[in-house]
């Protein structure tokens, strides 16, 4: 965590009832595995796939939760009748979002968000080293924490008094991508590529296009968003781009000629440049 709340904060962002808890005292830590929880944590019920954090309550309280995120509803009855630290909301998953676009809101460096078919993590590992050459302090999403519960955790794990996020965005759902921007409210953004990903969601290679464009979502007029040249169906994401006031920037693919080719970059911050002459993949580049 990089920014201490009172849970009287908590109470009022989450929207959340809370009992058995002074509203002065600072969380000072975040769970949602009971298995890795430290004493004074706060433990939120996350709702995953193959589980629910609400069965781990005993185990999160019997390690030294600091209190409990979780659904009236969901708390088994045992417990719900004792005087433990509960913060009550209607959706844990949701809240641990609502945190942590409350997080994103108060940084003020710059985000940089990667989405794409392929090449997400490998894109985002790259210009996280190159962001590190300026701020040792960078942060950048850890593995591929990507999704509706990653992204959050990413957030709310990251470097307040870093220069520079690197986040990376994934999806399987339409729309999702569309509400992590909103959360990440990217500063630039990097479509890696449109492939064959998520179709049994997305439908179609077009379904995954109009996905990988809710980047541009959360994103101000006049960001700018870095794409391949000839990128698959490029015309439907540069629709969306325009849409969104959103500039479009296009590298050259390998050793295709383009008037946008990339031979070398710089970055600003500081006096550095570097050609490129490396085996990247051409998502990467």
């Amino acid at each position: 965590m990089t920014k201490l709340y009172t849970f009287g904060e908590m109470k009022q962002l989450l929207n959340a009832n809370a009992e058995n808890i002074s509203e002065n005292n600072l969380v000072k830590g975040f769970s949602i595995d009971s298995r890795t929880l430290k004493d004074g944590d706060l433990f939120f019920c996350i709702k995953g796939e193959n589980t629910d954090g609400h069965h781990y309550i005993p185990q999160a309280l019997e390690k030294g939760a600091c209190g409990i995120v979780a659904i009236p509803e969901n708390i088994p009855q045992t417990l719900r009748n004792r005087d433990l630290p509960w913060i009550l909301v209607s959706d844990p998953n949701k809240a641990l979002r609502e945190w942590a676009a409350d997080v994103r809101r108060q940084f003020s460096g710059k985000v940089l968000a990667i989405t794409g078919s392929n090449g997400k993590t490998s894109t985002k590992d790259i210009l996280a080293g190159l962001c590190r050459y300026i701020d040792p302090q960078a942060y950048s999403t850890p593995g591929n924490y990507n999704n509706f519960i990653g992204v959050p955790l990413t957030i709310l794990s990251a470097v307040q008094k870093a220069k520079w996020w690197i986040i990376e965005i994934g999806t399987n759902q339409f729309g999702e991508i569309a509400e992590l921007s909103n959360i990440v409210q990217p500063t630039a953004g990097i479509i890696t590529n449109i492939g064959e990903s998520h179709l049994e969601f997305l439908g179609s290679t077009a379904g995954v296009a109009k996905e990988k464009s809710g980047l541009f979502a959360g994103m101000n007029p006049e960001s700018n968003v870095v794409i391949p040249d000839s990128l698959l169906h490029q015309q439907i994401v540069e629709e969306a781009a325009a849409k969104a006031g959103v500039s479009i920037i296009k590298t050259a693919q390998l050793s295709e000629k383009s008037p946008a080719g990339l031979n070398k970059f710089r970055l600003f911050e500081e006096e550095f440049e570097t050609s490129i002459d490396s085996p990247l993949l051409k998502q990467n580049l």
